[in-house]
């Protein structure tokens, strides 16, 4: 696994990039971190590359700063990830608020997502 981060609107979000193969993005749920998806990075890197974030104000990444944060904001922070990883599209997996997350991210970017 590789630990990497970018900077998003001034704030650091962390994730990790194991695998290789179609990329799939994994979202955690609140209050939970990428740890969650653990037990699932072994059995799928065979097949994809898993792009596995720490949600903004979870596990090691800051909290997105500013009024009024929305989930929108969450997604755009996502498609910020896959810009600097580079797939042309994805496959979004979200538990609980990355759920909600994956709904926006369609909404926003469906060119993207090859499922969801």
């Amino acid at each position: 696994m590789n630990d990497k981060s970018i900077s998003y609107k001034n704030t650091r979000v962390c994730y990790t990039v194991s695998g290789s193969g179609a990329a799939v993005m994994l979202l955690h749920g609140f209050a939970e971190d990428s740890r969650i998806w653990e037990q699932l990075v072994e059995p799928l890197s065979d097949k994809y590359t898993l792009i596995i974030p720490d949600l903004p104000g979870s596990g090691k990444s800051a909290l997105l700063t500013g009024d009024n944060i929305q989930m929108t904001d969450y997604a755009d922070c996502m498609k910020a990830i896959l810009n600097e990883e580079g797939p042309e599209e994805c496959t979004l997996i979200g538990h609980s608020m990355g759920g909600y997350i994956m709904l926006a991210f369609a909404e926003m970017y469906p060119g993207t997502l090859k499922a969801a």
